[in-house]
């Protein structure tokens, strides 16, 4: 079932439309995440969500139950919806104790105590609940502003780039704790982030937020093999569109070469009057000492386990490749063989 539901959300500032038409369903107890470049408004959404902002159309519902709507406003205290800013926004006069308690309004004493005792363990925060948060290092602000939001047990929590302020070691780390506790107390969560490696490290469901709407939403696995449009898929990846031409005999050819219909996704040919175009990532081209196809490395990018390289062809397009040999240092102007070889079906998209 869905434990969030966000149908036809629109919102406004003044006469400027920010979101418009934006809807996503996630699943109870998984973790979703909203990407999008910066400005696009995922912050926005997430705080619409929470009920710090008022929506001007659409609805949202959690647990079942109407939150937000054009004419209602539930009050964000009452919505069951934990929320973490990208820098925290720990209370500094609180201490750490102080701060994970903070929403426990009504609870006893002594269930205060036990419950956070509970947070302190799980984030690996025990020693640290007499500080203060200037006291503490980055990452302990982060896990002590999740701990607080945790600490009401919310429906959903949202987190606003949570690992935004992290260095990578550190990052994945926290990355890790947070699924073991997520996956513990089964908490359904939404995070914003514009990295595409955090989002598909740390989420089951995930959604493209471009032009003021939600483009896609699915599993990441979806978004990067099945992208529904150019946007979606020029922003998951780092692949190149492509012309493809469609000839009489019922070949298909790009300036790759041509192409098997084993390794397309053919339903969009079938349009009359349109021009298509063809979606290569670079692990869809392969280094091939027997290929008659040369193209001249233009830019490197060294990644550990792989190269990528970035190649001009003849016509002076311009593709991506990798390579599994990362011991090799080959520099700009050297010459490398190359064919198609897609490691799956390749999107097409059409264009009247």
């Amino acid at each position: 079932m869905s434990l969030l539901r966000v149908t036809g959300l629109r919102y406004r500032v003044d006469d400027r439309v920010i979101l418009e038409d934006v809807s996503l369903q996630l699943q109870a107890h998984r973790v979703g995440c909203l990407m999008g470049k910066s400005g696009c408004g995922k912050t926005t959404l997430l705080r619409c969500i929470a009920g710090l902002e008022r929506i001007d159309g659409g609805e949202i519902e959690i647990n079942d139950q109407l939150v937000s709507s054009s004419n209602y406003h539930l009050e964000a205290e009452h919505r069951q919806a934990g929320m973490v800013f990208q820098e925290g926004a720990l209370f500094p006069h609180l201490t750490v104790a102080g701060n994970i308690a903070y929403g426990l309004i009504g609870a006893s004493r002594a269930a205060q105590a036990v419950r956070v005792r509970d947070l302190l363990h799980l984030l690996d925060l025990v020693g640290c609940d007499q500080r203060y948060p200037q006291e503490l290092s980055g990452g302990q602000q982060q896990r002590v502003a999740i701990a607080r939001a945790l600490a009401p047990r919310p429906s959903v929590l949202l987190l606003d780039e949570p690992f935004a302020n992290l260095d990578q070691p550190l990052r994945e780390k926290i990355q890790q704790s947070l699924q073991k506790i997520f996956g513990y107390y089964r908490v359904t969560v939404l995070f914003v982030t514009h990295n595409q490696d955090e989002a598909f490290d740390f989420a089951e469901e995930a959604g493209l937020l471009a032009d003021k709407k939600i483009l896609q939403w699915g599993s990441p696995h979806d978004l990067y093999h099945q992208p529904n449009s150019i946007a979606v898929a020029e922003f998951i990846g780092s692949g190149t569109i492509l012309p493809l031409q469609q000839h009489r005999d019922g070949q298909l050819s790009c300036v790759l070469g041509k192409i098997d219909r084993n390794y397309i996704d053919s339903s969009q040919l079938d349009q009359n009057g349109a021009a298509y175009s063809l979606f290569v990532r670079p692990d869809d081209i392969v280094i091939d000492q027997h290929s008659k196809l040369h193209a001249h490395i233009v830019g490197t990018s060294f990644r550990g386990t792989h190269q990528v390289y970035r190649l001009q062809l003849q016509d002076e397009t311009i593709v991506n490749c990798f390579s599994r040999d990362s011991r090799a240092e080959l520099g700009n102007g050297a010459t490398l063989p190359i064919k198609l070889h897609p490691q799956r079906r390749m999107p097409v998209y059409c264009k009247r």
